[in-house]
């Protein structure tokens, strides 16, 4: 590393380092998080403009390969540019690769934020105003695990790599944003805008997503699952507290098939299901959830699939959710119609 600075200007106290340029390789053991007490702040009247040049950060916890073999995992900035001065804006650019194993993918992000940092040098951590813009392209999902410290929790659900591109331009009171993802076994577009403290999605959102016994213990095999979001208005996470109180949801999801799933019961029913539909509803999740399902069930066993036919029902779910987004099976209340398995004829 090196500073370009006056000394004069240190030795009076200030605080303007100038250029400073960065490359080597760090390794790190755990990710610094926030301590939680009190404001993040820096030294008022702090300046520096960062150029970064082949750093490499390696992630000490990488994941066990399926081999039961530790992979290296690690982060490489081969340019960057952060500009830092307490008052104005933070400009970020970046642009590098990242990797676990054999696996390699690019990313880039550019991001000017004007409120970030007061002239306090208080960090603003909840004034998300600005614009920010961030690719990936064949990211290896097990280094955002070790970034996000979500080891084994994402994987499952997207795969091993996949394609990002996300954006967000405005503030909290007035602002859009978009995420688009596609891998082997997700893909989503989703549109958002944020005004006066609520997050909407204007246009319908797609979620395509592959499940597999790894995420889903139950499934035999993977199932490709598709989910339309036609509705959703709900109150912004105020320091990554959920309140979802007053929110408001619509979606609908279709399986495709068939597919067996296995009961967690005594007897561990199998049961072949040649397709599912479901649809959510609720103006108030707290208190009333409408689900109704329908699709084609037979039982599975050792003679292979019995006599399928049609199922559905038409519920009402209260006290599932918390206020904080937490499921409570303790308060679950269950009401409408649930006639329960059809003879193939129609008749109950």
């Amino acid at each position: 590393m090196s500073v370009q600075g006056s000394l004069i200007d240190w030795a009076r106290g200030g605080r303007d380092f100038g250029t400073v340029a960065v490359s080597g390789t760090v390794s790190m053991t755990d990710l610094p998080k926030p301590s939680g007490q009190g404001p993040v702040t820096v030294p008022a009247g702090l300046g520096a403009d960062v150029r970064i040049t082949d750093l490499t950060v390696n992630l000490a916890n990488a994941a066990v390969g399926a081999d039961g073999i530790a992979v290296s995992a690690g982060v490489t900035v081969t340019n960057g540019a952060i500009g830092i001065h307490t008052g104005q804006p933070l400009e970020v650019m970046l642009s590098g690769t990242s990797s676990i194993g054999a696996q390699e993918g690019a990313f880039s992000v550019e991001a000017a934020l004007p409120d970030l940092i007061g002239a306090d040098g208080i960090v603003n951590l909840d004034q998300l105003s600005g614009e920010v813009k961030a690719n990936a392209r064949n990211v290896p999902c097990g280094v955002i695990e070790q970034l996000a410290g979500q080891t084994g929790r994402i994987v499952p659900y997207i795969g091993d790599v996949a394609d990002v591109d996300c954006s967000w331009d405005g503030d909290l009171d007035q602002g859009e944003g978009s995420l688009h993802l596609k891998s082997d076994l997700a893909a989503a577009d989703v549109l958002f805008t944020v005004a006066d403290g609520r997050v909407r999605i204007e246009t319908p959102a797609l979620v395509r997503w592959r499940a597999t016994p790894a995420a889903v213990e139950a499934l035999a095999g993977p199932v490709p699952i598709e989910v339309s979001v036609t509705a959703l208005d709900a109150k912004l996470p105020v320091g990554g507290a959920v309140d979802l109180s007053g929110a408001s949801f619509v979606a609908k999801v279709v399986s495709g098939g068939p597919f067996e799933v296995t009961m967690a019961n005594a007897e561990a029913q199998r049961w072949a299901i040649e397709k599912l539909y479901v649809s959510v509803e609720t103006d108030d999740p707290v208190n009333r959830i409408a689900l109704k399902v329908s699709g084609m069930v037979g039982e599975a066993g050792g003679d292979g699939v019995g006599a399928v036919s049609p199922v559905s029902a038409d519920l009402v779910l209260q006290g599932l959710l918390t206020a904080d987004g937490r499921v409570s099976l303790a308060t679950l209340g269950v009401g409408g119609d649930c006639p329960g398995r059809a003879n193939p004829d129609g008749t109950g």
